[in-house]
């Protein structure tokens, strides 16, 4: 994945591209997702490896990386993995130290409204860094009805969420950020990862 191998030809710049895309979102946040934003921020500078898109450190170092307990450190790596930043490849044992991989296409359907704040130029960078994946979700069908709600112009949020209530919770959970099937709804999951801003509507 080019995302998750920034390595080659212009590697500094897209690590670059990738940590500001990341910083000029965090600005545009409240408190905890601006931290929450930083301090994986410090654990890419720090010691993720780029060509094998991993990043290996204990929980100890990891604390001691961001000044916090190892609780926090459970915590904020729990709300990383529930973004879908960052998942495990694999799992602490006796005398090994977890790894995990930071999935880069998700932080960039994240921050990707707050690309124009960088400039016309670093949203035409990015853009050709990850380009847009087209993803068919299933939504169930029923007779006489459109199957997917996202289909045809939502133009208000009222309607989306009319539309999202009627096919039920467990349909409208296949739909993981950032795929969103229309430009109103991508744009409001890659706010919350996708999952904290319609759970609400429950």
């Amino acid at each position: 994945m080019l995302a998750g191998k920034a390595v080659g030809r212009k590697a500094s710049t897209k690590k670059y591209d990738i940590l500001t895309a990341l910083g000029a979102f965090a600005l545009a946040q409240d408190k905890g997702l601006q931290r929450l934003a930083l301090r994986l921020m410090v654990l890419i500078t720090a010691r993720y490896n780029w060509r094998l898109n991993e990043l290996s450190m204990g929980q100890k170092e990891i604390a001691r990386l961001w000044a916090v307990n190892e609780r926090t450190v459970k915590r904020e790596m729990a709300k990383l993995r529930s973004l879908g930043w960052l998942s495990t490849k694999t799992p602490a044992a006796r005398g090994r130290v977890a790894t995990y991989a930071i999935d880069f296409h998700r932080i960039s359907a994240s921050t990707q409204e707050s690309w124009p704040s960088v400039g016309p130029d670093f949203v035409a960078r990015m853009a050709d860094l990850f380009p847009a994946k087209v993803v068919k979700v299933d939504f169930g069908s029923r007779a006489g009805r459109t199957a997917n709600p996202c289909a045809g112009t939502h133009r208000t949020m009222g309607h989306t969420v009319r539309a999202i209530t009627r096919t039920g919770r467990e349909h409208f959970s296949k739909l993981v950020c950032p795929v969103g099937v229309c430009r109103l709804c991508q744009r409001a999951a890659g706010a919350c990862g996708g999952k904290q801003l319609f759970s609400t509507l429950y």
